[in-house]
């Protein structure tokens, strides 16, 4: 057996999420990020279309006023 890869042999059990970021313009001093912007939430979601409604959901009027989406890889 070869320990020197990153190959796994498994079943995945569940659905495949990736990280998203959901970042508003309304810089606080205690969250100064380089870009003037925050974070106000983040999860792990199927899809951008899932991401976007569970968003839409938990914040509707950040979602109103505007937000930016950023998407990881794993």
């Amino acid at each position: 057996m070869n320990y020197y890869t990153d190959d796994v042999s498994g079943t995945i059990i569940g659905p495949v999420t990736t990280p998203y970021d959901f970042w508003i313009d309304e810089p606080r001093p205690e969250w100064v990020t380089r870009d003037g912007k925050r974070r106000i939430a983040k999860g792990f979601f199927e899809s951008d279309e899932q991401a976007v409604e569970w968003f839409k959901a938990q914040y509707p009027a950040e979602f109103a006023a505007g937000v930016e989406m950023r998407v990881f890889d794993r």
